[in-house]
């Protein structure tokens, strides 16, 4: 082995196996964080970090003149493989717009969204995908929102100057139910918001030992939370918006299809728990004990699919944004729940498939979770204003 480039073998077997299974990915079968999801779900949203270390490598490697044995010809050719997975990931990417404007227009029938990603959209997945927070926006931490501890905090976003103030947007995190904190995904979509004129709030909830209806129960009460202290904040608490992602989409979808129903309000029945829209993203909609998922009493997302003679006013309009490609969640549910509630409700009901997009496609500043929140911001300024728009 002597002569050959042992690290860059090493490095380049590494980048073709992210590059692989962020084109196929492999089921979790349930709600489990496996080694090969996370290796998946980086190499979907963050293809430009492997790509530069890859190229890098390579550069260096034939640069030393290393590249002479048939097993640094293999590194080689290994290297050339994740490179074009690299770059057609970054392909399917930029079909995120294109992908959202279809789904839009479905609905609307016209759409605003630009053809293609901004060159600071561009800039930002390609230099820092992790996240820089936004000096525009300020962020208050740990503000209780109900009696339940640490399970009950939200954190909150507003902008630092003044601005006319738009409504309230609730985020719910992922995990299964078993995991997940408000600071850990959308920070890309609430500090945009934010610095937009929204008043933003991410909120913890209740996991398990909790069963089925807590984490509806504490959805509730921040968004009674928010009516009632929204204005101290500076925020309009006339609109209240939910966006949740896995688990969190579950109990945003639910809780659009309960508003103010005193069952999922003890104590606080007289609030009022209207919201006026809910974007889910990579949802779970179940529920399937088997997968570790609440089991319902009765299950209002499968009662949304029932056939109902008449379709209900009640219902807000609905974005619901799944991946083509999620391990986790297969995007046949999500399409199964996006045509239930078009027969169930009389508002707007929109679903985007994103080319492959994976789950959690909000945990990085990349440039598909950019599109997504070009997309979000459309769809309400469509949805709160359809008929200002003679929609």
């Amino acid at each position: 082995m002597s002569g050959i480039p042992i690290g860059y073998l090493f490095g380049a077997l590494v980048a073709a196996t992210i590059a692989y299974l962020a084109l196929w990915p492999r089921p979790t079968n349930g709600p489990r964080v496996t080694p090969a999801l996370v290796l998946a779900m980086s190499g979907s949203e963050i293809p430009f970090l492997f790509l530069a270390l890859n190229l890098f490598s390579t550069i260096v490697a034939v640069a030393d003149g290393t590249i002479t044995s048939p097993i640094a010809w293999l590194a080689l050719a290994l290297s050339v493989l994740a490179v074009a997975g690299q770059l057609v990931v970054i392909g399917l990417a930029t079909r995120t717009l294109p992908a959202l404007a279809e789904a839009l227009r479905n609905v609307f029938g016209t759409t605003r969204l630009p053809r293609r990603a901004r060159w600071q959209d561009w800039l930002r997945a390609v230099v820092v995908p992790l996240h820089l927070p936004r000096r525009d926006v300020e962020r208050i931490d740990d503000l209780p929102y109900g009696p339940h501890g640490r399970a009950n905090l939200l954190d909150l976003y507003r902008s630092r100057t003044p601005r006319p103030a738009k409504g309230v947007l609730i985020q719910l995190h992922g995990g299964g139910f078993f995991s997940g904190h408000k600071s850990k995904e959308a920070r890309l979509l609430m500090e945009r918001f934010a610095a937009d004129g929204w008043l933003c709030l991410s909120a913890n909830y209740r996991l398990r030992p909790a069963a089925f209806p807590d984490q509806v129960i504490d959805a509730k009460r921040a968004i009674a939370w928010a009516r009632a202290h929204a204005a101290d904040y500076g925020g309009d608490a006339g609109t209240v918006a939910l966006v949740g992602g896995s688990a969190g989409s579950h109990v945003a979808v639910i809780c659009a299809l309960t508003g103010n129903d005193p069952r999922f309000q003890p104590g606080f029945e007289d609030a009022d728990t209207h919201v006026a829209a809910v974007i889910g993203l990579y949802g779970y909609y179940g529920p399937s004990p088997s997968h570790g998922m609440p089991s319902a009493p009765e299950d209002y997302l499968a009662s949304a699919a029932s056939g109902v003679d008449q379709r209900r006013t009640d219902i807000p309009p609905i974005m619901i944004i799944h991946g083509d490609r999620d391990p986790m969640v297969d995007p046949g549910m999500a399409r199964d729940l996006a045509a239930s509630l078009r027969t169930a409700s009389a508002a707007p009901v929109v679903y985007a498939e994103l080319p492959g997009a994976h789950h959690t496609l909000d945990r990085f500043d990349s440039l598909r979770c950019a599109g997504v929140v070009d997309g979000v911001e459309e769809f309400l300024r469509r949805a709160l204003h359809r008929s200002a728009d003679g929609v």
